[in-house]
């Protein structure tokens, strides 16, 4: 580490998959912060968290987050079936350290993401959409990677034995990079093996597990609805998943668009069952390979369609909370409130003016606090916001689907966030 800074060295990735589990991994990480607040460098320490040692991993990362030296923690996951982890032989790992320190990094303010595998040996549909719920509800507001299963040569899973135990169905596809050029791999395209359904996952409910992937990514990870999400769970105490799958499941002419979301979502899972591509090419749109849910966002920015998804979205809201319970019926005006909030602090192109609300709950101070793990109470009362628009400019669209839509994945950060906003003031009553 001693002449990373003085050849200037930016970026370290450390080949280390446990950092952390090792007290010495505390003091690297202390000399290294040190190191980049006297020269600058490096700018970035890349490393994999300890799965086990709570309290020493916490620490390192911590370090490493107030140092500016990593853009957030990866807590890998996989599956939180003990099931499906027991199968993969990865129960080792404790489901419990997950969980706190998921919590113990949002209360300090250290942005986590996980990451999730379909179709893990075991694991079925409701043991996949509990899981994303659990993780929710227990504050990961800002990215689950929903990942399919790629079966690597030498692997246990690779063995035919194990594919034929847990009745593995799996199809050819070419590797594509998410967010690749169409002509990365130069003309020759490398081919792997993907999951695309099991004894405990058939093929129609590895469908519909990939599109409810894509659904709450769109939803709730792209921030589209993410706040009008977290209230209507806060008052109805419907789980997460319950609310995706409103999406889901929606077919009827009432909802047209949402219908059509989701059956591009259902189409795009088919044709990879299929052997086709992961992703969506748009030549138009940067001419990448686009995630399925980020080029929903993209397609209904360019059919000037935004707008007429959040009224339906706040329709459909309604009618799940008043069938739910009909004494709900007097929040109608705080689902109709969040869903209008959400929808002026999403960041689009041409929003060039601060905008300003007046609101009959602390909507957004609630829902900042849910973020940091530090719940207040939902409160009525007059409450008047600034979104401050002016932050934040782009170009051109493709500007912002570079810059936003693109870049912003990892953390989701497709709001004027809680520095763009501020309370001018606020009553109770």
């Amino acid at each position: 580490m001693i002449g990373f800074p003085k050849k200037k060295i930016e970026f370290i990735f450390c080949c280390d998959a446990n950092f952390g589990i090792l007290k010495r991994d505390i003091e690297i990480a202390e000399y290294v912060a040190k190191k980049k607040k006297s020269t600058g460098y490096p700018k970035v320490l890349s490393v994999q968290n300890t799965k086990n040692t709570t309290e020493r991993a916490y620490k390192t990362q911590k370090i490493l987050a107030d140092a500016g030296l990593n853009k957030g923690v990866t807590l890998s996951m996989q599956s939180l079936d003990p099931v499906t982890l027991h199968n993969i032989k990865r129960d080792n790992i404790s489901l419990k350290t997950y969980d706190t320190l998921q919590k113990m990094f949002t209360k300090n303010n250290v942005t986590t993401y996980s990451d999730l595998i379909l179709a893990l040996p075991g694991e079925t549909f409701d043991s996949f959409t509990g899981g994303v719920s659990n993780l929710i509800q227990n504050g990961q507001h800002n990215r689950i990677q929903f990942n399919n299963l790629s079966i690597l040569p030498n692997s246990e899973i690779g063995d035919l034995k194990y594919q034929k135990r847990f009745g593995i169905k799996t199809v050819e596809t070419d590797i594509l990079n998410m967010h690749g050029f169409s002509d990365d791999n130069f003309g020759i395209a490398e081919k792997q093996k993907l999951v695309v359904a099991t004894d405990s996952m058939p093929k129609k409910d590895w469908q519909k597990t990939r599109a409810f992937s894509w659904m709450t990514a769109f939803l709730h990870f792209n921030k589209i609805l993410q706040i009008p999400i977290i209230i209507y769970h806060h008052l109805t105490g419907e789980d997460y998943k319950s609310i995706i799958n409103f999406f889901v499941n929606e077919e009827s002419e009432d909802f047209k668009l949402i219908s059509k979301i989701r059956k591009y979502f259902f189409d795009s899972a088919s044709i990879i069952q299929n052997g086709g591509p992961e992703y969506k090419f748009s030549k138009e749109w940067l001419n990448i390979w686009w995630p399925h849910d980020e080029f929903m966002l993209l397609k209904l920015y360019e059919s000037n369609l935004i707008s007429d998804f959040y009224k339906e979205a706040e329709k459909l809201m309604l009618k799940k909370m008043i069938t739910h319970d009909r004494n709900l019926s007097n929040f109608k005006k705080l689902i109709s409130q969040s869903i209008m909030i959400n929808y002026e602090m999403l960041k689009l192109p041409k929003r060039d003016k601060n905008f300003e609300v007046t609101l009959d709950y602390n909507i957004i101070d609630f829902y900042k606090s849910v973020l940091t793990g530090k719940n207040i109470m939902l409160e009525k009362g007059i409450f008047n916001y600034r979104i401050n628009r002016k932050s934040e400019k782009w170009i051109s669209n493709l500007d912002w689907a570079k810059k936003v839509v693109w870049y912003a994945n990892k953390k989701g950060a497709y709001l004027y966030g809680s520095k763009a906003m501020s309370k001018y003031y606020s009553a109770h009553h």
